[in-house]
């Protein structure tokens, strides 16, 4: 996206997005969940992130590549509003919404 190359980009970000989603609804890697909520923020799909952004937070997860996408995307309150509330109940599906 950076070198203007914004359709093959969203190209690869659909992709990654179909890629993992399978993965995603069968457990909490979080590397897993950070991938599929990176593709749904760099689709300007902020609240098809939200669930897993939050369920990162609840979980501790933090990179600096993850903090850098959210800060420069203007969802970095996701992660710090999820870290405030998060308290070790279940886990939620991002892509169900369901308990899992």
């Amino acid at each position: 996206a950076r070198r203007n190359e914004a359709a093959a980009a969203r190209g690869h970000w659909i992709q990654a997005q179909k890629s993992i989603t399978n993965d995603v609804t069968v457990g909490a890697n979080p590397n897993f969940l950070s991938a599929w909520a990176s593709a749904h923020v760099l689709l300007g799909e902020p609240d098809a992130a939200r669930p897993a952004i939050e369920q990162l937070a609840a979980m501790g997860y933090h990179t600096p590549d993850f903090a850098a996408l959210l800060a420069g995307t203007d969802m970095a309150h996701l992660m710090a509003a999820a870290a405030k509330g998060c308290g070790g109940g279940a886990a939620v599906s991002p892509v169900t919404g369901g308990i899992r």
